[in-house]
């Protein structure tokens, strides 16, 4: 059964009190989500057309079978995603569970079991171990001003010597600042600093998006770029925030 986002939150915070009370009441409803009482009367009309909750007016609300069982799995959901955002991504607490309640409402159901998938092969498989949410931690921590973790890691974002060569050679990473017109290739890393990477995200450059140079405007430190046919400039320090792969030339 799909209900709107709005619901499924009804439904959770009932099922939230009920943990304590056995019942919930409109008034403790309407607080909990921040509504007033005539909203909250609505919603549960609503949900009880659907089935989810026995409620009658000016009495206590409780969650059907059916109820009880959507709200449970939209409870242990919200808490598998804080858990993955906090443990795995390092998110703090409150960004987590505010990240987690808009994530439950938009995931299909196969990059949701991927996402469990990875957290049981980075917590669980005997293949890694915890050094591998160590690194990441590091990784997270060298993008902060003033971090004491090792050079390497605050090397690896975009490595200092340029151009490298990978695959026996036959390709090579440049800065994108570094392209000529004309040239093609794809973005493999975004960093360093934190900052300027969340303003290049913002513009839609993720890592793996293919990217030619169309022109440079030397005057302006502008760099005009196409991402997957999409147009864009770009500024001279955005530009050195990224390490990009190209075919070496013969």
């Amino acid at each position: 059964m799909n209900i709107s986002s709005s619901l499924q939150d009804y439904l959770k915070f009932i099922y939230e009190i009920s943990q304590q009370k056995k019942y919930a009441r409109i008034k403790d409803i309407a607080r909990l989500k921040k509504v007033s009482m005539p909203s909250a009367t609505e919603a549960m009309r609503k949900l009880s057309k659907l089935g989810l909750i026995q409620y009658h007016a000016y009495e206590f609300i409780q969650l059907t079978e059916k109820g009880e069982n959507m709200a449970h799995y939209m409870f242990s959901l919200q808490n598998f995603l804080v858990k993955f955002l906090k443990e795995i991504l390092g998110i703090d607490k409150e960004k987590a569970e505010s990240e987690a309640c808009k994530l439950e409402h938009c995931l299909e159901s196969e990059t949701l079991e991927r996402l469990v998938l990875l957290y049981q092969y980075i917590i669980s498989c005997p293949k890694t171990d915890k050094s591998f949410i160590k690194g990441f931690k590091e990784c997270i921590a060298s993008t902060v001003i003033g971090s004491s973790v090792s050079d390497f890691c605050k090397d690896c974002f975009v490595k200092t010597k340029f151009p490298h060569y990978i695959k026996n050679g036959k390709l090579k990473h440049i800065l994108l600042k570094d392209m000529k017109p004309g040239e093609h290739g794809n973005i493999i890393m975004i960093g360093p600093d934190s900052n300027i990477r969340k303003k290049i995200l913002k513009k839609g450059i993720f890592p793996a998006n293919k990217v030619e140079m169309v022109h440079v405007d030397n005057k302006k430190d502008l760099f005009c770029i196409n991402i997957e046919g999409y147009q864009t400039s770009i500024s001279k320090v955005e530009a050195t925030n990224m390490e990009v792969e190209i075919e070496k030339e013969t």
